[in-house]
This record gives structure tokens, C-alpha cells and sequence, in this order.
């Protein structure tokens, strides 16, 4: 095991909510560094059908954790 996260649902939420905040607080940091955006311009891109798919795929992202625990390898 790389993790020694317990095989609990609260530790496995717990760890993939961690990484969706970091995920999400990267994105906005790139969105404002490279592209010039502020928080309230980023956040109001999500309103567009593209982004919320992608949203989407970062909740996924954050799941897997719990997804493992459910289903296993």
C-alpha cells in the first residue's frame, strides 16, 4: 500500500474531498496566473456545459478513494 488510509468510508471521503480542494485550488491559481482571470470570473465559467463536465470528472477524481473501498482493485 502507498496510503495507509484505513478501509473506512469517513477516512476514504476524507482524503478524496483533500484532493478535490487541492485539485480545484490549483486550477484556480493556474486560472489566474496564466490566464488573468479573477476567483469570480473562474467560478462563472463553470455555468458552461464544458465545464461542468469536467467538474464532473474531478468529483470522479475525488471518488476513487471511496470507489476502492467499495469495489476494490
Amino acid at each position: 500500500r502507498r496510503f495507509g488510509v484505513p478501509a473506512r468510508v469517513l477516512p476514504r471521503l476524507g482524503m478524496g474531498g483533500l484532493a478535490f480542494a487541492i485539485l480545484m485550488a490549483a486550477e484556480l491559481g493556474l486560472a489566474m496566473l496564466l490566464f488573468g482571470q479573477t476567483a469570480a470570473q473562474h467560478w462563472a465559467a463553470y455555468r458552461a456545459l464544458a465545464e461542468q463536465i469536467g467538474l464532473a470528472a474531478q468529483i470522479g477524481f475525488a471518488a476513487m478513494p471511496l470507489l476502492r473501498l467499495r469495489f476494490g482493485r
